[in-house]
């Protein structure tokens, strides 16, 4: 396109009261536009929400990208009432490659996340609800998954405590599940369903609530009384290797000691 691409901004009010903003330029001789519009509930593709301060900016930017060759057309999204509602499986698959290109969240996951959640969707969550629509999943739906996988820790902890040695499909020593890992299955179902709920297939998230909580028990502590972080501390000159206690957390009188061993002067 020779000269300096330029477009041009019309308005039309529609029927709603809302105004369109219709953008025209040109692409390689050819006419182009593009329709942005006030309406914040649009589901045109072009977001919403755009006025006569922002509309302008974004044709600089169109502009711009046709200058640098690089402008894609954007497509229209289709109508709601043709769009299919998308099954779990489809769903959580498409979530975890947004967290792992970092679209959702603030970054990308690493390596290590991204091996838990493979985990958590391929052994347990998947299994359950892969099949379901988004639109089907209940509150019902959600307790029954948490009143299974307590069932199924219970009945393999009954089993293992009777002497039987139970394994998994790659031949490891099975292991119940534990009140963490179920915390974890939930908290993953009930993130996954989050976006569901942000991206309007469904309205609220059956997934959150007061009965599909787990109570995770606080790990143990080990604490010294004063009587016994004193004689510690008196006892440290007289080894080879001085032992020198630090203090983490004072509460009361009970003392939280994390010792460290280093040589001795």
């Amino acid at each position: 396109m020779s000269g300096e691409a330029r477009g041009q901004i019309s308005v039309t009010t529609l029927a709603d009261g809302t105004r369109a903003f219709h953008l025209r330029f040109r692409v390689r001789g050819r006419r182009e536009r593009a329709t942005l519009h006030e309406r914040r509930d649009c589901e045109c593709g072009c977001g919403g929400g755009w006025n006569e301060r922002t509309v302008p900016v974004e044709l600089r930017n169109i502009l711009a990208r046709v200058r640098a060759g690089v402008w894609r057309k954007r497509e229209a999204a289709p109508p709601a009432s043709t769009r299919r509602m998308p099954t779990f499986h489809e769903y959580a698959s498409a979530w975890l490659q947004a967290k792992i290109d970092g679209t959702i969240g603030d970054r990308p996951i690493d390596a290590n996340t991204q091996a838990d959640y493979r985990w958590r969707l391929s052994k347990h969550l998947l299994p359950y609800f892969a099949k379901f629509p988004l639109n089907e999943l209940d509150p019902a739906v959600c307790q029954a998954f948490k009143a299974a996988k307590l069932r199924e820790a219970a009945e393999l902890r009954e089993a293992i405590t009777a002497g039987a040695t139970i394994r998994d499909r790659n031949g490891r020593r099975a292991r119940p599940l534990g009140p963490a890992s179920m915390h974890k299955l939930i908290s993953c179902l009930a993130a996954i369903l989050d976006e569901a709920v942000e991206d309007g297939h469904i309205d609220r998230n059956p997934a959150r609530g007061r009965r599909m909580r787990v109570k995770v028990p606080k790990p143990a502590r080990t604490f010294l009384e004063m009587d016994e972080l004193v004689a510690l501390t008196d006892a440290c000159p007289r080894t080879g290797r001085a032992a020198y206690p630090r203090v983490a957390i004072a509460s009361g009188d009970r003392w939280n000691v994390r010792q460290e061993s280093r040589p001795a002067p």
